[in-house]
């Protein structure tokens, strides 16, 4: 490819679902002349995967060191463009237009940086497309002081102006009005181009968008385009859109979308928004985050959770919200591909279970212990898997030290835990943290869901194993069976090599 023209950043993490179609709708662009830079932040569920095969750089910086700036900062510095567009992952095109709509301001000298126009698609908080309709309308703007606005989830700015002033790393968001502040300060001005349209693609829950108001808010603050009196006004501001929001619910207008819920549901969903969008500001413009900053960048930045069914007690299970564990020495973190269901997990919930009846087992538990995954993460001192490897684990995991275990009575181990029975959770959840030596590699040509029956399977072959010793030995001159090879790991799991 000839030197690119344009550079594409796009920041991700855990961007598996959003992804494909951006780099899909990115490929179909009438503007040509570009590549692609993921910069990803330690995701797990897939995206690099996607990245690596798809676009034309992909760069990894830790979880720990992300800030808006600096992810940025580090795709731009590697890229080849003059013209730098940076866009969310979790966005699409409209067109095949956007691209070049979107870089045409540029080629004015006067022009720093050009944001496109979004727009909430049916995933989207009915709130947040009115929000949207408000900032982003039909009309081009040429903003200049004291109107400082940007929007880094659809932008383009000057490599050589990013050169003299990179993006402010210590800002928890709003990196962008920063930037766009600095410059037209200086006698430069920002573009809003509306025909370089994409849908901005939000599916957060309440805790996420209080913690993401609240990070605007800190950096509003910071950056001097907000004060302590915008925790005054916000509120009122907020419930005064509750009733404009009502209003267009029920008289709607051309470009709103149809949703699939009821209009009580969906009023209820406007108060909820607004509610949370008004706490999150106050105490983002109230809070003094500098002081507890480091300590809780990655909480403030991240949102590490995931789904789960967790049996609370006898006939009593849900669909919850967990933390991911993070990764400590010794461990890794999986993602469960799929999960076979076994009659211990059916008297868990039933409460039949002998280890519930005497009390060895407690609950609440996430069940289940016959799944395969793929390694995400891993922690020091592992060194018998890779990230990206297949793998099923062990169920029982004993101390592996203790006078018992030494006599390979792993079930007699005082400090054992049983996947998804007891003391350890299982595999009905997205994420699961094991102890590395209870992780075993597939072989490749395993498929994921097959691999479901290692631990039943090797259940019955140890069964098998031990009652050989009460067989007769005798020699077979002539049989069709296939023998196989039974070999046990250190901590009993059984592998079949034909």
């Amino acid at each position: 490819m000839d030197q690119p023209e344009t550079s594409i950043i796009i920041r991700t993490y855990n961007e598996a679902r959003f992804l494909p179609n951006l780099l899909e709708a990115i490929k179909q662009q009438r503007h040509d002349r570009f590549e692609t830079i993921v910069v990803d932040s330690g995701s797990i569920d897939g995206t690099l995967d996607i990245a690596e095969k798809e676009a034309d750089k992909v760069l990894r910086i830790q979880s720990r060191d992300f800030t808006f700036g600096y992810s940025l900062n580090v795709g731009i510095q590697a890229a080849s463009g003059r013209f730098m567009v940076i866009v969310s992952a979790h966005t699409l095109p409209l067109d095949e237009n956007w691209l070049d709509k979107l870089v045409q301001a540029l080629y004015d000298e006067n022009t720093a940086m050009a944001y496109g126009c979004q727009i909430g698609g049916l995933s989207s908080k009915f709130s947040e497309i009115r929000d949207m309709q408000r900032t982003f309308g039909a009309k081009r703007k040429e903003l200049k002081p004291p109107r400082f606005f940007a929007n880094n989830a659809n932008s383009a700015i000057r490599k050589n102006l990013w050169q003299k002033h990179p993006f402010d790393e210590t800002l928890l968001g709003l990196e962008d009005i920063e930037w766009a502040k600095y410059w037209m300060k200086r006698g430069y001005q920002v573009v809003y181009e509306p025909q370089a349209a994409l849908y901005h693609i939000h599916e957060e829950n309440w805790r996420q968008i209080r913690r993401r108001y609240f990070r605007e808010a800190v950096a509003a603050r910071r950056i001097g385009i907000q004060g302590f009196r915008h925790a005054l006004t916000t509120p009122i501001t907020e419930t005064g859109r509750i009733f404009s929001d009502m209003k267009h619910l029920i008289f709607p207008n051309d470009k709103q979308p149809k949703f699939d819920v009821s209009d009580s549901q969906l009023a209820g969903d406007i108060v909820m928004f607004r509610y949370n969008k008004a706490v999150g500001t106050v105490k983002g413009l109230l809070s003094n985050v500098s002081k507890e900053y480091q300590d809780r960048k990655e909480e403030i930045l991240f949102d590490r959770c995931c789904k789960a069914v967790v049996i609370h007690g006898e006939k009593k299970a849900s669909l919850d919200e967990i933390q991911i564990p993070k990764v400590k020495p010794g461990d890794v973190l999986i993602r469960v591909a799929y999960e076979a269901v076994c009659a211990t997990d059916l008297e868990i919930f039933e409460g039949t279970l002998g280890y519930y009846k005497n009390g060895m087992a407690k609950y609440p538990i996430i069940p289940g212990h016959e799944f395969s995954g793929q390694v995400v993460a891993i922690g020091p001192n592992v060194d018998q898997v890779e990230i990206g490897d297949h793998v099923v684990v062990e169920c029982i995991q004993s101390c592996g030290e203790c006078e018992e275990c030494l006599r390979e009575n792993f079930l007699g181990c005082e400090k054992r835990t049983e996947l998804g029975v007891i003391g350890r959770n299982g595999g009905y959840s997205e994420y699961v943290m094991i102890p590395g030596k209870f992780v075993h590699q597939l072989p490749p040509e395993l498929d994921m869901i097959s691999a479901c029956l290692c631990e039943p399977l090797a259940v019955a072959l140890k069964g098998i194993k031990r009652l050989r010793r009460t067989w007769r030995r005798r020699e077979k001159k002539d049989s069709n069976l296939t023998f196989f090879n039974i070999t046990l790991s250190p901590h009993r799991f059984l592998f079949l090599k034909k």
